[in-house]
């Protein structure tokens, strides 16, 4: 909108002035030597109130600026002092910034600590996607709040429509000046902005706060393969601050539990529960994957434990690498309760079993039987552990 055009305006206008080499009143005013006083004044009142310490509170660049408008103002606004100034050989400030050096600080101070930050601040949010949209990547819309500038007033609070009176502050004289000795400077009254007037009535619209809370849908792009904690920064979508320059918005990923998958890198597992008949006599079960169900082939003899692979079928990789494999680890489960049947079956078939039916407990004993003897002197811990 035109405010914002005009706020990034005058940011743009600030940035592009380059600082002074040596002080020169004329070149800080962007005067010539042969300006008048009104023009001199004009300058000066432009540039004051563009650096203001109330407008730009924190800025340091902007408190230097302000500090070489008003010295330099101060030099040439009267006549006898521009007049000396001339008739020098060099420019410079000379001592004439020493006597105002502790007001000039204690008005930083001041507008650091009072004044509304330059810039808004940052907003955090969470966006939550399901398993399968973070691996395929997605769009989504994120409903938000942030505060920005009440149009109605500019962020001062103040209702535009009401009826002016002189300015508390400056008396209605648009400036407020300072004594040193014999010396004196005109500075532009930040409140009323120089102009002398003020409204006390506060802006309707925003109750005087200056700002208001306005809700945006902002869409986020999940790429494919976007992992939990992923962060998306949206530049100048956080609060406005001063002049309405907003701050950042960043949007963290969080990935819903599945069901039946978690990721490894960009291999998408899961676990199949399989009987003690299935992986001892082998059998053919359904399996979900991403890309819908695959049929697995259970070999006879199959460990808890064993992991078997359906190579592609994970997750996508950035820019058409290789994709990931789907992984299946089959953990073998054991019945919590039996009839007196399976019971029956159960012990006879272990009484019928020989040793090689199980080598990896057959290893187990051997090892603990060599750690045991590695170890004489200790004893040998009792009882049963549940």
């Amino acid at each position: 909108d035109i405010d914002r055009a005009s706020d990034e305006g005058t940011r743009a206008a600030r940035a592009f002035i380059p600082p002074m080499k040596h002080s020169d009143p004329f070149e800080v005013l962007g005067l010539s030597r042969n300006a008048n006083t009104a023009e001199i004044r004009a300058a000066y009142r432009k540039l004051a109130l563009l650096y203001h310490p109330d407008r730009n509170p924190g800025d340091a660049a902007a408190e230097r600026r302000f500090k070489e408008v008003v010295l330099a103002h101060g030099i040439l606004r009267d006549p006898e002092r521009r007049a000396a100034y001339l008739g020098k050989a060099a420019g410079g400030f000379g001592d004439y910034a020493e006597p105002w050096e502790a007001l000039f600080s204690e008005m930083f101070q001041r507008a650091r600590r009072d004044g509304t930050p330059m810039r808004g601040a940052d907003l955090h949010h969470s966006l939550t996607v399901t398993f399968e949209e973070a691996a395929a990547g997605t769009e989504k819309k994120l409903a938000i709040e942030r505060q920005v500038v009440c149009t109605r007033c500019g962020g001062g609070g103040r209702d535009p429509g009401g009826s002016p009176e002189p300015c508390p502050h400056c008396g209605g004289e648009g400036e407020v000046r300072h004594r040193r000795g014999l010396a004196e400077i005109a500075i532009p009254c930040g409140p009323c902005g120089g102009e002398g007037a003020y409204v006390r009535e506060r802006c309707p619209d925003c109750g005087g706060a200056g700002r208001l809370r306005r809700s945006e849908r902002v869409s986020v792009r999940v790429p494919a393969g976007a992992e939990e904690g992923a962060e998306t920064r949206f530049r100048e979508l956080g609060d406005e601050g001063a002049r309405r320059e907003p701050g950042d918005l960043y949007v963290a990923l969080v990935v819903a539990a599945h069901p039946f998958f978690y990721r490894a890198g960009r291999d998408v597992c899961c676990d199949v529960p399989v009987s003690f008949s299935q992986a001892a006599l082998g059998d053919k079960v359904e399996v979900p994957t991403l890309r819908g169900r695959e049929r697995l082939v259970i070999p006879a003899g199959t460990q808890t434990g064993q992991v078997f692979r359906f190579q592609g079928k994970g997750i996508s990789a950035p820019g058409g690498g290789q994709s990931g494999d789907h992984c299946v680890r089959v953990v073998l489960e054991t019945p919590p309760r039996l009839t007196a049947a399976q019971r029956t079956l159960l012990e006879e078939w272990a009484r019928v079993s020989p040793e090689t039916a199980h080598p990896q407990k057959r290893r187990f004993e051997e090892q603990l039987r060599e750690w045991k003897g590695a170890a004489p002197g200790e004893e040998e811990a009792g009882g049963d552990r549940r």
